[in-house]
């Protein structure tokens, strides 16, 4: 355990306590009772001192007046009253954290990781601190013993209140998980990103830590939690001013940090760190499971690339099994492809000898893990659609096959945070075979070899690859000078340029803030919306009077608007909704193509 601080009780006496109430001894309220009244006791030494400063302060009248002596008592008994919550916090959060360790192990790794990332911090100039470690290597561990060396240092300790666990994730599931593994006095403030607008807040707060897991979602400059880090002054401009001056802290985890680690530690107005975490013993990496063969490559199940050839080859690897498993199978998002899929699985594997039931947002009123948790009557198969991506935990016992959905562009990252990455951990049951991209697998073991340099060839939505290497997209991590302009490409056709948004809204805004691109739109200074959303939920426009879902690459390499010449008044700007990945509806960017001679 990391020391604690002067005014905190002995170890010896949390832990009476503490066993005191694993024996139902007395309740968890009383044990909370007996902690605030030994708090008290213990800093009554502290409050004796304080005490006599104000007896000097009330009757020292030839060195202040009346206003300053009451204004200085005032001061004194403010500071007296935090401590007092302090001690009292930080006695509940040793109650709750010897409670959460009964189910909750910290391993010797973890422990030694959170001390590194600790030590970065005292450098005062520190700010942000990136913890690296590979998918279900025990990060969430890491993450406690980071909480627990800040709030239970002997110098300077980050009062509980100021902590927050936050995360770009909106999913649901990590905001569950991540709740039931924290302790109990911290879980008012975890924070998925949908809360962030709307509960953090950090008016007035000094020596602040924040704790920030899977850094690499919604990353990008633009996108939401940039925006929200900017509303919270915690980037930006003068953004380096607000974080020294407030004493606020950042560690971020990630097993794939992509471009927001390249950004921050291109960082020169602050310092930033990078802290590679070691898996413990036993742990089953992705490239443990392609040693071990049981790595295929994935196929698509519906669509024109579909192959029944490779149904047939899934059929014989599930039925080779001794047992009846689960299989986990992540379906395309279109609904024409999704109902394709399911009706090749049900004619491959008829209902009279498995079972198939779906896992999606309509279809979640179950736990998951719960049903995993028992061996199936029948092979059955779970269909999954938006679940199981980064930060959520599998049990994996009888599971058999994990099919990953196909695309034929696939993100590095991705391949490595999804079901191969669920895989992946402590408890790998011998059996399991999982269907993925195999080539970001070898790309990984690289790039974990060269400790995420970008030397490293590696595809994902915050890093471009040119000439060999990895180039960063500008990501809230990076410096203001960074984003200047970080959003904006100059094309080599004529003076066309190409401007990239993570939202039709933020786009409307900037047009509206800014001349050179207000005045592109005449009176309405803005695009009008030329777009419109299909049966699957994807955003499209005409093409050629064609009804079109761009890709990105096909805006991106002009094979759209490459030959629109340079004739401004013909064609002043366009905008054009389109997908890293037209499966995921998560990859939408908005681009916005003018002629800066417009």
């Amino acid at each position: 355990m990391a020391s604690m601080n002067s005014t905190s009780l002995p170890a010896s006496t949390i832990e009476s306590i503490f066993n005191l109430m694993r024996d139902g001894k007395i309740s968890r309220e009383e044990a909370t009772t007996l902690y605030d009244k030994m708090s008290e006791t213990s800093s009554m030494t502290s409050g004796s001192n304080s005490n006599s400063t104000m007896s000097s302060l009330s009757y020292d009248e030839d060195d202040e007046d009346d206003e300053d002596c009451v204004h200085s008592e005032r001061k004194v008994f403010n500071s007296m009253k935090n401590q007092k919550k302090n001690n009292r916090d930080l006695s509940r959060f040793t109650l709750d954290f010897e409670e959460l360790e009964e189910k909750e192990t910290i391993y010797p790794n973890q422990h030694l990781a959170a001390k590194k990332i600790y030590n970065t911090f005292l450098d005062r100039k520190n700010v942000i601190t990136i913890g690296c470690g590979k998918t279900q290597s025990g990060k969430t561990g890491t993450m406690l013993a980071v909480i627990r060396e800040f709030a239970c240092c002997t110098i300077d300790p980050v009062p509980i209140a100021n902590i927050f666990i936050i995360s770009g994730l909106s999913s649901k599931e990590w905001k569950t998980q991540t709740k039931a593994r924290v302790p109990e006095c911290l879980r008012d403030r975890v924070y998925a990103r949908d809360d962030l607008k709307k509960k953090m807040n950090l008016e007035n707060k000094q020596n602040v830590l924040i704790v920030m897991d899977e850094t690499q979602i919604a990353a990008k400059q633009g996108q939401s939690i940039d925006s929200i880090f900017n509303d919270l002054g915690i980037n930006g401009e003068n953004s380096a001013n607000f974080l020294f001056k407030n004493n606020i802290k950042i560690v971020q985890f990630s097993a794939t940090p992509n471009g927001t680690l390249l950004n921050a530690m291109k960082r020169t107005d602050i310092v930033t760190s990078k802290v590679m975490i070691n898996p413990g013993p036993d742990y089953k990496s992705c490239t443990d499971y392609l040693d071990d063969e049981r790595v295929r490559g994935t196929f698509a199940l519906a669509g024109d690339f579909y192959d029944p050839e490779k149904m047939e080859e899934l059929k014989g690897v599930i039925l080779s099994f001794s047992s009846p498993r689960y299989h986990i199978i992540r379906m395309p998002k279109s609904v024409k492809d999704y109902n394709e899929a399911e009706e090749n699985l049900s004619n491959a594997f008829p209902s009279n000898e498995f079972d198939i039931c779906k896992y999606d947002q309509d279809h979640s009123d179950f736990e998951i893990n719960t049903t995993l948790s028992s061996a199936p009557e029948r092979h059955t198969f779970i269909l999954f659609k938006e679940m199981g991506r980064c930060a959520k935990t599998y049990h994996k016992q009888f599971i058999g096959v994990w099919v990953e959905r196909y695309s034929r562009n696939p993100d590095d990252s991705v391949g490595i945070q999804g079901l191969l990455g669920r895989a992946t951990g402590y408890d790998d049951n011998g059996e399991q075979i999982i269907y993925t991209n195999m080539v970001c697998i070898e790309r990984y073991q690289q790039l974990w070899e060269s400790e995420f340099s970008g030397e490293v060839e590696w595809k994902s939505n915050t890093t471009v690859v040119k000439q060999n290497t990895t180039i960063p997209r500008a990501t809230y991590n990076a410096s203001a000078e960074d984003n200047e302009g970080g959003n904006k490409h100059q094309r080599n056709s004529d003076n066309w340029e190409f401007r990239e948004f993570a939202s039709w809204d933020i786009l409307i805004e900037t047009c509206k803030n800014e001349a050179n691109l207000r005045r592109l739109f005449g009176k309405r200074g803005h695009p009008n919306a030329t777009h419109k959303i299909n049966s699957d939920g994807q955003y499209y426009k005409k093409h050629h009077l064609e009804d079109k879902v761009f890709t990105y690459d096909e805006i991106k390499n002009q094979c759209v608007w490459k030959g629109w010449g340079n004739n401004a008044r013909k064609k002043g700007a366009s905008v054009y909704p389109c997908y890293h990945d037209p499966n995921d509806l998560s990859t939408l960017v908005w681009v916005l193509i003018y002629n800066s001679n417009a």
